[in-house]
């Protein structure tokens, strides 16, 4: 029997941003053009934002992709979202935990978050006004991460053994 494989998100965290649909077709027109997956998009974006506040951390723009996604794209958010969701596609990817860390500690000393970062670099990247807009108003996208951080508390990730255990479980419901 083959050893289970690692699960690709174990030590990874996701990174988001929720554009207005004129802003995700120059998001993925500008990917599609050079070439890249969205993960990279993305990562580039906060890296071009890092780069104009002279900050030298980084999120890896390189991505091993097994799989090319072509169904079930992103759409606009329903109605029923959160109010500043509705009509906005998300994007995102995942990335070490080590160096979102880093990158998160650095936009939070800069006084932006993940969003907010995006938008700017994705507005240095394209050049478009309507990305400009939205790196100037990253609170109208999502909600600030402090209104988040009491929905998440007293939510915790499983570590590493649970995660070996659920594999073990795994492998033996498979052998039935």
């Amino acid at each position: 029997m083959k050893p289970p494989a690692i699960p690709p998100r174990l030590n990874k965290k996701q990174v988001t941003a929720y554009l207005a649909p004129e802003d995700h077709a120059s998001f993925t027109d500008f990917i599609h053009r050079k070439g890249m997956t969205c993960q990279e998009g993305i990562a580039r974006a906060i890296n071009a934002a890092l780069e104009q506040h002279g900050r030298s951390e980084r999120l890896p723009e390189g991505h091993l992709r097994l799989v090319r996604r072509n169904t079930g794209l992103a759409r606009p958010r329903p109605a029923g979202a959160a109010r500043s969701r509705q009509g906005r596609i998300l994007v995102g990817g995942w990335y070490a935990v080590e160096c979102v860390d880093a990158v998160s500690a650095a936009l939070a000393s800069l006084g932006l978050g993940m969003q907010g970062a995006i938008g700017l670099g994705l507005a240095a990247l394209v050049g478009e006004a309507a990305m400009k807009r939205q790196a100037e108003n990253p609170d109208e996208v999502t909600p600030p991460v402090d209104a988040l951080a009491g929905e998440l508390a007293g939510f915790a990730l499983p570590d590493v053994g649970d995660i070996e255990g659920m594999l073990h479980e795994m492998e033996g419901l498979q052998a039935l």
